[in-house]
């Protein structure tokens, strides 16, 4: 899959046209509510990358070593939630930048 990101002014306002597209292989991502950190999941195995800034491309991502299915990161950023087709797995940080 092709990753997009698109931009609203508000939570009520409409979204921007793509404000930028990234590469393929980017499956079930989910991103962080500062928009810089990226976790997806190319072929089952959990992928992570981090830029700069939201003007920075995502770099190629790092494979954790997990085996899941469709991440979600939490608002504040200390929760990963995962499943590996029969359960489901919460992994927690203190802190957003761990």
């Amino acid at each position: 899959s092709t990753l997009h990101i698109a931009t609203a002014p508000s939570p009520s306002g409409p979204f921007t046209e793509r404000a930028k597209t990234f590469g393929t292989g980017f499956n079930y991502p989910t991103i962080s509510s500062d928009g810089l950190e990226l976790y997806y999941t190319p072929n089952g195995s959990l992928f992570h990358s981090v830029r700069p800034d939201q003007a920075s491309d995502f770099p190629k991502g790092t494979d954790t070593g997990f085996t899941v299915y469709d991440p979600d990161l939490t608002p504040d950023g200390q929760t990963l939630v995962l499943g590996d087709g029969s359960s489901v797995l919460f992994l927690t940080r203190t802190c957003p930048t761990q």
